[in-house]
């Protein structure tokens, strides 16, 4: 979701820069084993999120947004599971938290996206 409206702020280079080095820090942050799942994580369901985003940005900032976290969060929730435990005994819970959280943010938006909208509206024509 961040990285959405980061993408809106600073564009496609500085994001895939930021991912990049999203993926080198998260290497370092933890034990071999857990730092390798989460760094591959990372840079897979980050790129599949950008993916996603990119093509589906002209029809909406939302529609945009939660289609990618929705690729993304699966990915991540897949690839870090698998390598890190080498089980998916809790998918469900890291896709369904993952969810709520994204939902929450894309409410968020749409709150504050209104808002600015309605602000927008009551003022006078210049």
């Amino acid at each position: 979701m961040l990285r959405d409206l980061a993408r809106e702020a600073a564009g496609r280079r500085a994001i895939l820069a930021a991912i990049i080095l999203g993926t080198v820090v998260s290497y370092f942050l933890a034990d071999p084993a857990l730092a390798f799942a989460s760094a591959a994580a990372f840079a897979v369901a980050e790129t599949m999120d950008f993916a996603v985003y990119e093509p589906l940005r002209t029809r909406g900032l939302l529609v945009a947004m939660l289609a990618s976290n929705a690729v993304g969060l699966v990915a991540d929730s897949l690839i870090f599971l698998r390598m890190a435990f080498g089980s998916f005994d809790f998918l469900q819970g890291q896709i369904l938290g993952k969810a709520w959280m994204t939902l929450g943010a894309v409410a968020v938006l749409a709150f504050v996206r209104r808002r600015k909208l309605t602000a927008a509206e009551a003022l006078p024509p210049a």
